[in-house]
């Protein structure tokens, strides 16, 4: 199932970068962007998973007083040590529990606490239930003791919400976030809509009243990155437009283009449109564009703000690590 994926986000990812370069349109173009990087990201969590998967492993070393834990992956160890009297070990059963979530590495069963019960790391990654019994053995020859302790959702929720590390407290910080970003996401969709809007009435109103509609002469093009289509018309007064764009394929180009009429304004023949959108134009105010691009603009805007955050707080890694 992981490899799966990984192909369909390399997939994914090389086509956003592609449509990227190909688009000219900056709102799609932003969208791609945002796009990608959401791929990126996928594609370092499973490959942090499958790496650890593949590589890791886990060391205990036990002393008369510390106890020191090593994660070991290629060109990476990270080391803990704590003191015995400091702590106390507890085992939570989250072997089913997290394993069937394939976005993150298994967190492990056996935890080191505080004496407050705040969890400080976790070892014993994607153990069965015989290494967990053989693990609580050994510790136990060291006269440390294991608790067990309840594995209600609830009680994992009031765990993760004392710690500002957690995802669950990134993910409330997002959501505020992106609450503070709908406002002005919601003005600035309303003004852009609202100014697109009234330009295109006027220039519709004025085609309404006075336009002149003839047909256009059109050619298919293709390229090597897409097909496009070509056309022009030539006015009353010999004035010869142009236009030109992406069409999809030649099945699209002989449906929409291939017997086009347009109709133009003969005082500014550079003002016109093609006439099936002209036929079915509205001049309502699209509100349905308006709410999707808002948003658009909030969550993008939350996704930017919260990763600049982590950034800066030096807790950027636990979207990749955690």
């Amino acid at each position: 199932m992981g490899v799966s994926i990984t192909e369909i986000s390399i997939i994914a990812l090389i086509f956003s970068i592609r449509q990227i370069f190909m688009e000219d349109r900056i709102f799609t173009k932003i969208f791609l962007i945002i796009w990608s990087i959401i791929w990126v990201f996928i594609l370092i969590k499973i490959w942090n998973i499958l790496k650890w998967r593949m590589f890791g492993y886990e060391i205990i070393i036990i002393t008369q007083d510390k106890l020191v834990l090593e994660e070991r992956i290629p060109f990476k160890i990270k080391e803990y040590a704590f003191k015995l009297s400091e702590i106390c070990i507890s085992k939570y059963n989250y072997q089913n529990f997290e394993s069937e979530n394939l976005f993150n590495v298994h967190p492990g069963t056996i935890n080191i606490e505080n004496h407050n019960h705040c969890i400080l790391t976790t070892f014993g990654k994607y153990l069965t239930s015989e290494e967990i019994i053989t693990i609580e053995q050994e510790l136990q020859l060291h006269n440390i003791k294991v608790i067990s302790r309840d594995t209600s959702s609830v009680e994992k929720a009031s765990i993760a919400d004392t710690d500002k590390s957690s995802k669950k407290h990134i993910m409330n910080f997002q959501k505020k976030i992106f609450l503070i970003c709908l406002l002005p996401a919601v003005l600035y969709g309303y003004f852009h809509f609202k100014n697109k809007n009234e330009s295109e009435n006027e220039i519709y109103n004025r085609l309404k009243a006075k336009g002149i509609i003839t047909i256009v002469n059109s050619n298919f093009q293709e390229h090597w990155d897409a097909d496009y289509y070509y056309f022009y018309f030539v006015t009353d007064n010999g004035q010869k437009i142009e236009k030109s764009g992406k069409c999809g394929n030649k099945e699209t180009f002989n449906k929409d283009y291939k017997n086009l009429n347009v109709i133009y304004n003969p005082s500014n023949p550079k003002e016109f449109m093609e006439y099936p959108k002209f036929q079915i134009y509205s001049t309502s105010f699209p509100v349905f564009w308006l709410i999707i691009l808002s948003l658009f603009y909030s969550l993008s805007g939350s996704v930017i703000i919260v990763l600049g955050c982590l950034v800066i707080s030096g807790q950027f890694k636990l979207l990749i690590n955690k």
